[in-house]
């Protein structure tokens, strides 16, 4: 993630050149194995929308309603982006604006992009 937010919950996931490449198909498939029990899927940090494409691509396979958290603001997402999410968390985490609940930091916004829940 290019945010670095200070105080992010997942700082082993800031930097860009870790992790690995897998199909979305894969990720599919994994969620299959479990059925019924998963009641939504969220994509979360480092920022989802830096891997926009794949971001786009597995959300479309999913049938389950979809979280988004991104540093990105809602406006500056692309329409692609928003079409394929249900709810968006957006701006980055801000350490002295923690609120001690849900969303994490007073900056931001908790966006209803369709009635799911």
């Amino acid at each position: 993630c290019k945010f670095r937010c200070k105080g992010c919950q997942n700082p082993e996931l800031q930097n860009e050149n870790g992790g690995y490449w897998v199909e979305t198909s894969e990720i599919v498939k994994e969620l299959d194995k479990f059925g019924d029990f998963y009641k939504s899927v969220t994509f979360s940090g480092g920022d989802p929308t830096f891997q926009e494409m794949g971001l786009i691509e597995l959300a479309k396979q999913i049938i389950l309603p979809k979280i988004l958290y991104t540093g990105m603001l809602y406006e500056d997402l692309s329409e692609e982006v928003k079409d394929v999410v249900d709810i968006v968390v957006d701006g980055q985490y801000r350490e002295n604006l923690k609120t001690g609940g849900f969303p994490a930091s007073a900056n931001q916004r908790v966006i209803r992009r369709k009635d799911i829940i």
